[in-house]
This record gives C-alpha cells, sequence and structure tokens, in this order.
C-alpha cells in the first residue's frame, strides 16, 4: 500500500490526468449525423417524400487520446481502491474511444454491445426476464392504458415559464451560482443541459411532463451528480461519466423520476420503444423501417427521425450497424430500484446519500463507501429533494415491497 502521508497526493495526481482525459472523450456528439440528414429529411418528409439519405462521417481519429489513455493504464497501478476505480473508468474510456473510430463499421456495434449490452440480457433479479421483455410488458401496458382512458393532451408552459419552474428549484437546492440559466435562440433542441447551464430555446413549449422530468432527470440527476463529483478534492474525476458508468447513472435518473412523480406512462413507452427498435436493428431493420416504427407508434416525424437516428448513430441509414446505449434505460431503473429496496430492507438508506457524490456504476458503492470512512470520499454537497424527503421515500419503497408479492390470480 502507498504510505498514508503520499496516499492523497498519489490519488490526485492520477485523478487530475484523468480529468483531463475524460474531458476529451466526447461520445454522441462525434456519432450524431450530421444536422443537415435530418433537414433534408423532414423538409422531404413535408413535401410527402421519402428522401434518400447518405452522408460520410469525417475521417477524424484518435490516436494521441488514445496513447495518452494507455499510458495512464501503464501507470497506475493497483495499490489502492480509488485507482482501482479509475483505471476501470479509464478502460471505458478508452472502449469509447476505439469505439467512436469505428464509426461506419460494425466495430460500433460490438463495442458498444460490451459498454451497455443488448436487449436479450436477463435481467438477474427478476427470474429470466430480459430486457426486450420488460420493454414489451410497458409497451403493452401504455398502449392498454390509451387505448381505454383515451390519452389526455397535457398542459404546456412556454420558455419563460420553463426559466422560472427551474430556477426556483435551482435556489431551493442552493444551485444558483453553479448551474446558469440561459435563454439561446441558436440551440437546436428545445433544452440543453450540461453541469454548468441549463440553455432554454426562445420561443419553446414544454409539457408539464417534460418540465417535471426535465428537472429531476437532467439537472437533479445528472448535472446535480457532476457538480458533486467535481467538487471532489481528492476524486474529482467522478464528474464524469465513463461508459461503465451509464446504466447506473440513467436508472438513477430515471428512478428519480419515478420516485418524485415526473415520470408518465407514455415516457417509459419512448423508453421501450427504442429497446424493441434495437432490437429490431440488431436484426437488420435500416433506418426507414425504424422510422416508420416509431411512426406507426404515435410519434411525430422528427421525433421518429430522431429515435431512429440515435439506434443507427455510428452507422448509416443502410441498418446493419447499431449504437445501444438505449439499452440501458430500463435495465438501470429496474438495478437502482432493487438497489434501494435493499438498503430499505437492510434499515441502511441513509448510506445511499453516496449515489450522489459523483458518478458511479452500483458495483462501485461499497469501495466508494469505506474510501468516505477514509477520508478520501467527501459527503454530496448538494441532495435531489426527493432523498432529503427520506419519509415519502420510505413510505413508497415499504409499498412497493409488499404490492409486489400481491398474487393476482
Amino acid at each position: 500500500m502507498i504510505p498514508l502521508r503520499s496516499e492523497y497526493n498519489h490519488i490526485k495526481d492520477f485523478d487530475e490526468r484523468l480529468c483531463k482525459l475524460a474531458s476529451q472523450v466526447r461520445v454522441l456528439g462525434e456519432l450524431n449525423w450530421p444536422d443537415t440528414v435530418k433537414e433534408q429529411f423532414l423538409a422531404g418528409v413535408a413535401k410527402g417524400e421519402r428522401p434518400r439519405l447518405a452522408f460520410q462521417y469525417p475521417a477524424i481519429t484518435h490516436p494521441k487520446q488514445i496513447e495518452a489513455l494507455q499510458g495512464f493504464l501503464r501507470d497506475i497501478g493497483r495499490d489502492h481502491p480509488a485507482l482501482d476505480l479509475m483505471r476501470a473508468n479509464a478502460e471505458s474510456f478508452l472502449s469509447a474511444l476505439h469505439m467512436i473510430d469505428a464509426r461506419g463499421t460494425t466495430r460500433i456495434t460490438e463495442i458498444s454491445s460490451q459498454l451497455y449490452g443488448r436487449p436479450s440480457d436477463t435481467l438477474p433479479l427478476y427470474d429470466g426476464v430480459t430486457i426486450l421483455d420488460a420493454a414489451r410488458f410497458f409497451l403493452t401496458t401504455a398502449d392498454s392504458f390509451t387505448s381505454e382512458r383515451g390519452y389526455q393532451e397535457p398542459e404546456y408552459i412556454d420558455a419563460r415559464e420553463l426559466f422560472g419552474f427551474l430556477g426556483r428549484h435551482l435556489r431551493e437546492a442552493g444551485l444558483i451560482g453553479h448551474i446558469d440559466l440561459i435563454f439561446d435562440a441558436q440551440i437546436a433542441s428545445k433544452v440543453s443541459v450540461t453541469s454548468s447551464a441549463i440553455r432554454i430555446r426562445s420561443g419553446a413549449k414544454f409539457s408539464i411532463y417534460e418540465a417535471d422530468q426535465l428537472l429531476h432527470h437532467e439537472v437533479m440527476t445528472h448535472a446535480l451528480t457532476s457538480i458533486n463529483g467535481r467538487n471532489q478534492p481528492i476524486l474529482s474525476s467522478m464528474q464524469f461519466t465513463a461508459p461503465r458508468i451509464t446504466r447506473a447513472q440513467e436508472g438513477l435518473a430515471q428512478f428519480a423520476e419515478l420516485v418524485s412523480g415526473a415520470i408518465h406512462i407514455h415516457r417509459l413507452k419512448r423508453v421501450a420503444l427504442r429497446i424493441i427498435a434495437i432490437d429490431m436493428a440488431l436484426s437488420g431493420a435500416d433506418f426507414m423501417q425504424l422510422y416508420d416504427f416509431f411512426c406507426e407508434n404515435g410519434q411525430n416525424a422528427e421525433e421518429s427521425y430522431l429515435s431512429a437516428m440515435r439506434i443507427l448513430r455510428g452507422g448509416t441509414p443502410n441498418g446493419g450497424i447499431v449504437f445501444l446505449k438505449d439499452n440501458v434505460y430500463l435495465q438501470g431503473m429496474l438495478e437502482v430500484q432493487a438497489f434501494f429496496i435493499q438498503a430499505f430492507q437492510q434499515q441502511d438508506l441513509h448510506t445511499l446519500e453516496i449515489l450522489f457524490s459523483g458518478k458511479m456504476a452500483l458495483e462501485d458503492v461499497p469501495a466508494l463507501l469505506a474510501m468516505q470512512q477514509q477520508g478520501l470520499l467527501q459527503a454530496p454537497e448538494f441532495i435531489p429533494s426527493w432523498y432529503q424527503n427520506i419519509h415519502t421515500l420510505v413510505a413508497r419503497l415499504a409499498f412497493t415491497q409488499f404490492a409486489s408479492n400481491l398474487k393476482t390470480s
């Protein structure tokens, strides 16, 4: 082991190196299709056409970043749990760079399968049920509910109302000064969230469900854990989401929607549709087949384009190359819920505060709890409101655990 006196500096040196390396990895930005492709396609659809899409990825590779990560892995050693954590994340970032450099080839499918899994993977706590089985269940439930009750259009708010809504919650959480709220007419999406800024497109409208999901998923989970990670005095690399962390991070964000009451059956339907579409793509479906699938399931032209594109990111409209990140959302949510229920059963919910200390995989939690006791990890400065209200959380978990044993036949 490293002598205690030099332990902090030794870990911090590697942490600073990893921060620099992780900040240079931009997976989605480098795999997305050009915006001009979307514009071309939607313009054609508006005319009643089905445009044939074609484009080429720029010939960009990342040999220097790959070499730097490989050097980091050679140097880091194996003499402390904090170094083990950083090594696992560095290996994950390295896989991501190899995946990015494989744009346009089936290596995208191979590497993203290793990072994010496949719909045919089983859920360990659900007796052989697969992720695809779960997706089909939620899709059937959503469609059944809609057909029985009819779909009620949600209330909408404008950009200024969203600005005020988010501003109130940022003040309550103590995040004013850490995240800026900005009107931005130039962004392509209606809203963009990072750990330092929320940009809202002027003139955009948002359903009340979108506003709540944006708050709890993007701001109070993704941005909040990034800020807490960045504020770690020794392990500030926990501000970055290595691909191996994606399932737990997205699962926590989806769980936050659930326990805060922000989730909606049509939100679950979107998640389920993407998993089913991944399975279709793995079986050979091309862009137009995926686009038609999303249209047939109630998405408009732009939503259907974006849903199909995100599954074929890194590939082409011809199909055959699949990016599997959307596979993690449902599995992650179920795993995080099980994690909370287990902690509730053990009367140990307070220890789960560590999940907000930065970005982590669920399997990292025991080592991180030990590091917290050693003074290598600080408690999170910011906590989402749904976790602070521990009595309400306990009531939800208790009811969920009891109700799960209900016999319905």
